[in-house]
């Protein structure tokens, strides 16, 4: 199969952890097309999830390794579209991917005499069987070993797109967050917190945040090997008022309320609370 790339020039020095944009020009292939798709971009790899469709509609995912140094191109695995993945880290040779998939012989289209029928036979196929692994990459033969799964290790996943930092993931297991350094394949246990909705990771901090019961939400900062303190959010409990999507030295940049455009605020005033100090950094378009 051939694939034509184009990528942006980036100091892959400065790229530990950078989510480029790629292109990937729609080539006709035995009657399938390849369509573009969104990459990620770790220590001189770029990690590129395309989508095949045939004259039929069918769909099958592919994931790519793409060495931006010799420019060549490894098909790491594929998929159905029964099936989901989500690059969530790299490091020079290990990638970890986030894999939807399940167990047992799911429901066929033959069976059911209505879309809504089978449909709802794939929302109880899911509910029983469904799994969701951890799977740990070798960029250097396309191998993987399963580093954790949601039915026998109790791994909860975070919508939160940022879950690797420093070549380390974040991951929960149960009420227990972790830390898996992808160089050495080590893991350490982070913090204890239970009811747990949603984690990520950012400037060497974990942050959390828990279903309160009927209080709402509650919100945490963890340093890495560190004690956990509150969030005040300014007094809120229902979501978090500034949600970071990136970062400098000193400052969050992200989505303040419902406020169009990208906000930045210092560090030291996201965990005071003190949102006022928001200023609007560039609007969306």
């Amino acid at each position: 199969m051939i694939l034509q790339f184009l990528y942006r020039d980036v100091d892959i020095a400065d790229a530990d952890n950078t989510a480029i944009q790629l292109s990937l020009r729609h080539i006709p292939f035995h009657n399938t097309y390849m369509q573009y798709g969104a990459a990620k971009f770790n220590h001189g790899n770029i990690l590129l999830t395309a989508v095949a469709t045939d004259l039929e509609g069918e769909q099958m995912y592919h994931l790519y390794l793409i060495r931006v140094g010799n420019s060549t191109v490894t098909e790491l695995t594929s998929w159905p579209d029964t099936e989901s993945a989500r690059v969530l880290g790299a490091s020079v040779h290990a990638a970890v991917v986030e894999f939807d998939t399940h167990t047992g012989q799911p429901p066929q289209r033959s069976a059911y005499s209505s879309d809504e029928d089978y449909i709802a036979a794939w929302d109880t196929f899911r509910l029983e069987n469904g799994v969701t692994e951890l799977r740990l990459y070798d960029l250097n033969d396309g191998t993987y070993h399963v580093l954790a799964d949601s039915k026998a290790d109790g791994y909860a996943y975070s919508v939160d797109p940022h879950l690797t930092y420093d070549g380390r993931l974040l991951y929960q297991l149960g009420d227990e967050l972790w830390l898996y350094d992808l160089s050495d394949g080590t893991a350490s246990l982070q913090l204890k917190q239970t009811n747990v909705v949603n984690y990520f990771i950012l400037d060497s901090r974990i942050f959390t945040i828990t279903r309160n019961g009927e209080d709402g939400y509650a919100f945490y900062c963890t340093d890495i090997g560190g004690k956990t303190v509150p969030l005040s959010n300014d007094g809120y409990t229902d979501y978090l008022r500034f949600t970071p999507t990136w970062e400098t030295a000193s400052y969050f940049v992200g989505i303040y309320e419902s406020n169009s455009g990208y906000y930045q605020i210092s560090k030291a005033d996201f965990c005071a609370g003190n949102y006022k100090s928001a200023a609007l950094l560039s609007t969306w378009e």
